[in-house]
């Protein structure tokens, strides 16, 4: 695995409404396809493809931070996330600036 300090934003996010429930099965592979992703392109993926449908860039930010904060809260990570969000939602109208 290859880090860097820098990756670049997504090139063009978009993704579908997500409504549902992950699990940690699935949220753990999802993050190594993002890492794995992110190392062989040198930017964030513009969506995740997951059970729920393609989940765009800012909502998959979303639910990571989802699962971070349930770990800080309860000392170990969830079994599962729910995540309803519109694709319309503001959240995915943002990206961050590194």
């Amino acid at each position: 695995m290859i880090y860097s300090n820098y990756y670049s934003n997504p090139t063009s996010p978009t993704g579908v409404s997500i409504n549902g429930q992950i699990t940690k099965a699935n949220y753990y592979a999802y993050a190594q396809s993002i890492v794995s992703f992110m190392d062989s392109n040198g930017r964030a993926p513009n969506y995740l493809g997951t059970s729920l449908g393609n989940m765009q860039y800012q909502t998959v930010i979303y639910m990571y931070s989802l699962i971070l904060a349930f770990q800080l809260d309860n000392g170990r990570l969830p079994n599962y996330v729910t995540i309803n969000i519109a694709s319309s939602h503001s959240i995915n109208n943002y990206l961050p600036v590194y």
